[in-house]
């Protein structure tokens, strides 16, 4: 009697340890543009906080092209963007003949075989939400977020983060995106080395205050983790910088260029590939043309129909534009872009992180963009969808794993579970016996 008191005991203390434990929530950040260097300015108390209290990588490697919908979903799907298909802001899909904005919510163009980490979470027992990340309002693989809104520009930042931490608060998320549109808008219009900048990083530095301040009030201090990161970079243009295609190409002879600047999308018309390529090639000792199949293997960017057959790459500081006649006068005199090599030091986004699993004042070696899926995944204790990430690569970022500790979904939780079936099955046996 006594050895089964005991072990209902244990099997009462097991219950009560895995519904009482708390997961290691992950909350992913995005200020959108916020290059490595604008938080080097001297004025963000708070992102220098973050990284003594955290850890910090200088700066990491984004995707190719640096824009912000291709970028964005590859830190969230941990693929390079001829993998999941989003290829560009604005692009073209011969299959479906339509073309893709930056509101087109149609899941043929996402749900291609990709899986944003809020999925990976959901499909195994997590609860996920999203405000705001590029994507994360649209139905991908016949399901969405368990919660997310509408993107809205307008609504004030301190809302946004009010809404995302009242979702781990209330709601019980283990996983949550929130996304800002600053620095991006502000360098577009100013440039990313004005005064203009540099005091939207202080703001911006303020947002990230009350974040953290929110955070330690619900009481999540000790069990949430949280990445600040960005899509890409920002580099200085100006309107004498812009490279006409139509100034050497007859119109007659291409049919659409979907997207344009950093880098310009060309598809010819049938039968004139190699002309307009050869036309192309030498035409501007600012711009290097690639056929799709002869793009760097580096870049990532050959493998996929929506990536035009011709790709046209401006060096730092220039635009590739199909004429200035067909680019209005608000883009023509923007005094930021972005888009160029990721390799750029200019196109280089922020990465900082601090949380329970995070190591504390740790430097970081740079990573790549498509390593943040995976390292998700670590912090939730879920098993990865097949991604180009590697993680060891940002594992080193982490503080292993106590015995003690349950994790949302994961190892741990299978263990504590394992136990108690174990513990169950003594019990039958103890009571036949």
């Amino acid at each position: 009697m006594e050895v089964y008191t005991l072990y209902l005991v244990c099997f009462l203390c097991l219950v009560r340890a895995s519904l009482q434990k708390s997961c290691h929530k992950t909350l992913l950040v995005s200020f959108d543009g916020c290059r490595w260097d604008f938080i080097n300015r001297g004025n963000t108390p708070t992102f220098d906080r973050l990284a003594r209290e955290g850890v910090r990588a200088p700066y990491i490697h984004g995707t190719f092209i640096t824009k912000t919908f291709p970028s964005h979903w590859s830190v969230i799907t941990g693929l390079w963007e001829e993998s999941h298909g989003i290829t560009a802001n604005a692009m073209y899909d011969s299959v479906l003949d339509q073309t893709f904005s930056l509101r087109t919510k149609d899941p043929e163009w996402w749900d291609v075989g990709s899986m944003p980490v809020w999925q990976t979470a959901q499909s195994q027992g997590l609860k996920a939400a999203d405000l705001f990340w590029p994507g994360g309002d649209v139905l991908m693989n016949g399901q969405h977020v368990n919660i997310y809104r509408q993107y809205n520009q307008s609504m004030p930042f301190t809302d946004r983060v009010d809404t995302v931490v009242g979702w781990f608060a209330d709601e019980n998320v283990d996983f949550a995106t929130l996304y800002f549109h600053e620095p991006d808008t502000t360098a577009h219009v100013y440039g990313p080395e004005s005064q203009n900048v540099t005091r939207k990083m202080a703001e911006l530095d303020g947002v990230l205050q009350y974040l953290l301040q929110k955070v330690e009030d619900a009481g999540l201090s000790e069990d949430l983790n949280i990445i600040v990161t960005a899509d890409h970079g920002m580099a200085e243009i100006s309107r004498d910088r812009k490279i006409e295609v139509y100034n050497y190409v007859d119109r007659s002879l291409i049919s659409r260029i979907p997207d344009a600047g950093p880098v310009a999308n060309i598809q010819p018309v049938d039968g004139k590939l190699q002309e307009v390529y050869n036309i192309l090639k030498d035409a501007h000792p600012n711009m290097t043309v690639y056929l799709r199949e002869e793009v760097p293997e580096r870049m990532r960017y050959t493998h996929n129909r929506r990536i035009m057959p011709i790709v046209a790459l401006a060096d730092e500081g220039w635009e590739v534009i199909p004429s200035e006649s067909e680019v209005t006068d608000y883009k023509l005199n923007l005094k930021g872009a972005h888009g160029y090599d990721n390799m750029l030091m200019v196109m280089k986004p922020i990465f900082l992180a601090k949380g329970p699993r995070f190591k504390r004042g740790y430097q970081a070696t740079p990573f790549y963009a498509v390593d943040i899926y995976n390292l998700i995944c670590e912090l939730l204790g879920v098993t990865p969808a097949p991604n180009n990430g590697t993680w060891g690569r940002v594992s080193d970022l982490l503080v292993p794993l106590s015995a003690g500790d349950v994790t949302c979904g994961g190892v741990g939780l299978a263990v504590s579970w394992a136990s108690l079936l174990l513990v169950v099955a003594s019990l039958m046996c103890f009571t036949l016996y």
